[in-house]
C-alpha cells in the first residue's frame, strides 16, 4: 500500500514545530533578562529586609526567599525597614512581569515539549522524502 505525502503540509508542520521551539527558547531568554532586571531593582530592599528574614529562617536567605518576602510584606513594613515607596512600586511592577513571564515561558516550554520529538519525526519525513521546508 502506498501512502501519499502532502508536501505542503508536511513543510507547514516543520515551520510550525520550528516556530514554536524559537518562541520558547526567546521567552526562556527573556525571562532571565526580566529576572536579572528583578534583581538588580529588588537589590536596595534586599540590602533592608534580608536582617530580618534571616532572622526568622535561621539561615541566610536565597534571593528567592527575599523575593518572596518582599512580594508578601505590606508596603508599610517594607517603608519601617527603610524602602522607598519609589523603590517598592518598582520592585512590585518588575514583579509582576516576572511572574507573568514565569507563566507564559512555562506554557511555551510545555508547547516545546509536545512540539520538540514530533518536529524531529517530521524532519526525518521530510528528508526522506526530499523536502525542503
Amino acid at each position: 500500500m502506498s501512502t501519499t505525502i502532502n508536501t505542503e503540509r508536511l513543510g507547514t508542520l516543520v515551520d510550525r514545530g520550528e516556530s514554536v521551539l524559537r518562541s520558547a527558547t526567546a521567552a526562556r531568554n527573556d525571562l532571565a533578562e526580566k529576572e536579572g532586571d528583578l534583581v538588580q531593582i529588588g537589590r536596595p530592599i534586599a540590602v533592608l529586609v534580608s536582617q530580618t528574614v534571616s532572622g526568622v529562617l535561621k539561615h541566610s536567605p536565597t534571593q528567592r526567599e527575599l523575593h518572596d518576602y518582599m512580594a508578601s510584606a505590606d508596603d508599610g513594613t517594607l517603608e519601617k525597614l527603610g524602602a522607598k515607596r519609589t523603590q517598592i512600586a518598582s520592585f512590585r511592577s518588575a514583579l509582576a512581569r516576572v511572574q507573568r513571564l514565569r507563566e507564559s515561558s512555562a506554557a511555551l516550554a510545555r508547547k516545546a515539549g509536545f512540539w520538540k520529538p514530533y518536529l524531529e519525526s517530521l524532519r526525518t519525513l521530510s528528508k526522506k522524502h526530499g523536502i525542503q521546508s
